[in-house]
């Protein structure tokens, strides 16, 4: 056991494992690049890569959308007319708020 302790104070004696211990130190908690900064960076990356796939996934679904719709033209002037409030000439259109009705039936 004492050869042992004898080899460690040995090494520690040589001064490069002082600057490799002191350069290890440095680059695991004081530099810019250091653990905890690279750990944020990997959640926040994480984070974003999620988010990413959502907005995959919207695209995809607009995009088919889009295709319907150029693809139908009665669906085209269906969807024109309720987002748009797009109208004939000489038609008169009626909208009925559901939301408004629903909530004048549920009044006792």
């Amino acid at each position: 056991m004492s050869e042992l302790i004898y080899k460690v104070i040995q090494v520690l004696k040589i001064r490069y494992v002082w600057v490799g211990l002191a350069l290890m130190l440095w680059m695991i908690f004081f530099d810019r690049d250091d653990l905890l900064t690279g750990r944020k960076i990997t959640q926040e990356l994480r984070g974003l890569e999620a988010t990413k796939a959502k907005y995959i996934e919207k695209v995809e679904r607009v995009r088919q959308n889009r295709d319907g719709l150029l693809g139908d033209t009665m669906l085209l002037m269906r969807y024109g007319r309720e987002q748009f409030g797009l109208l004939r000439e000489g038609e008169v259109v009626f909208r009925i708020d559901e939301d408004r009705l629903i909530a004048s039936d549920d009044r006792p």
